[in-house]
């Protein structure tokens, strides 16, 4: 046993939540590694203690130095595997090193209490993380279990879901369970977000009617009109058939970070953000009316890792994170600046896509492209929509876009060029 670490899972009661087998070991430690409220279970314990705080890998890290001297063992909550500190662990000791003696974990205690079953639950985790698309992971789902930590809060878990119009849901919080302060209480979102909760709870959620879906029905190339666009003046968007070879040419991954720069309506964004559905998109818009535009489809189209930012670029493009794909669909008479940033700043092997309409700024981007010693392809797509003429069909030409594509040139062994 001292050549292992042994991760005992202690139930709300404490040690009278333990079996004979794991109290046994709690007892023989030479090292007794845990939360405070978890030590201080054991007084009685002659062992060096560590106390686990923020720096929850420095802290492992030690341990694993130590691994055979003496018998380390490990106090956690509930269960170790289920958002517990085995993940951690594992990164810092052999697996083959560590023994777990699961206890019943906080989710089973909620659900217990709200009598409520919980195989067909989500379960989702706050816990020192952020809320940014917690909307979209709870969206579709009738019903589900949350971690929470004092930052993300069930009164900001709800405050969160209830600005992404996510109200149809009754919450039961469960608080310090198998506690002196023990408290079981069923509200609204609404009511919750202006509650004061105690610091150890688990929050669920159950659906008061019919789920939404998780996912509008999508496939490449929405037709515009089911965008909001800028009116009297509509045409601010990125035709359909230019959008999908566009996104094409940009290579997207599920991970990508993706710059639009002259997002107009933000199909270009949005449609790039069901690509990169674990990524982010950001949408650079310089006129405040059509930043309003972005944020409303933005909105519909349920996309919340796009971020809108009101600002004519080349102008706060240095505070984006690098991106992997950059889409230009209107400059402002700052391309070649534009360029610059966006080949200094693009990660391999992304790729940059320029719309142009005119053989202005055709010539215009493909000469910083030169200069820049970026790779470069350009394509001339002219579209034609048939249209009823009388009892026949005709076609309605819309106007050529440019195509560009840059990437940086690679090592002989890769491809060079756009698929």
């Amino acid at each position: 046993m001292a050549g292992t670490i042994q991760v005992i899972g202690v139930g709300n009661e404490g040690r009278e939540s333990l079996t004979p087998r794991a109290l046994a070991i709690v007892q023989q430690a030479e090292v007794l590694v845990g939360g405070q409220r978890l030590l201080d279970f054991f007084p009685e314990v002659q062992a060096e203690r560590i106390r686990i705080g923020a720096k929850v890998d420095e802290v492992l890290a030690s341990l694993a130095a130590r691994l055979g001297e003496k018998l380390i063992v490990v106090l956690a909550t509930g269960d170790p595997n289920f958002f517990g500190i085995t993940r951690a662990l594992l990164r810092h000791v052999p697996r083959e090193s560590v023994e777990i003696l699961p206890n019943l974990s906080a989710l089973q205690w909620a659900f217990a209490k709200a009598r409520e079953p919980w195989d067909d639950a989500a379960f989702l985790s706050v816990h020192g993380r952020t809320m940014e698309r917690l909307p979209e992971l709870v969206m579709g789902k009738a019903k589900v279990c949350l971690f929470t930590d004092e930052a993300n809060s069930p009164a900001a878990i709800a405050q969160t879901l209830l600005r992404a119009g996510l109200d149809g849901y009754r919450a039961i919080v469960c608080e310090d369970l198998g506690g002196p302060r023990e408290r079981i209480t069923e509200t609204t979102l609404g009511a919750l977000a202006g509650m004061d909760v105690h610091p150890l709870n688990t929050l669920i959620l159950l659906a008061t009617g019919e789920v939404p879906a998780a996912e509008l029905a999508w496939a490449p190339g929405l037709p515009e009109e089911v965008f909001d666009q800028r009116k009297p003046k509509v045409g601010l968007i990125t035709k359909r058939e230019i959008r999908v070879l566009s996104l094409a040419r940009l290579a997207i991954r599920s991970d990508s970070v993706i710059w639009d720069i002259g997002a107009g309506s933000g199909s270009v964004s949005i449609e790039a953000a069901k690509l990169a559905s674990r990524g982010r998109v950001f949408a650079v818009e310089k006129n405040a009316e059509d930043v309003e535009i972005i944020r409303g489809n933005v909105a519909r189209f349920r996309v919340p890792h796009v971020d809108v930012v009101h600002t004519k670029a080349p102008d706060g493009l240095e505070a984006l994170p690098d991106p992997d794909a950059v889409f230009v669909g209107g400059s402002g008479g700052a391309m070649r600046e534009i360029l610059e940033i966006a080949a200094t700043r693009l990660r391999p092997p992304g790729r940059i896509v320029v719309n142009a309409i005119t053989l202005d700024n055709l010539h215009e981007a493909v000469t910083a492209m030169r200069d820049l010693g970026l790779a470069h392809e350009a394509i001339l797509v002219s579209i034609a929509r048939s249209k009823p003429l009388l009892s026949m069909m005709s076609f309605e030409a819309l106007n050529p876009v440019y195509v560009v594509t840059a990437w940086h040139e690679t090592s002989p062994s890769e491809p060079t060029r756009p698929a």
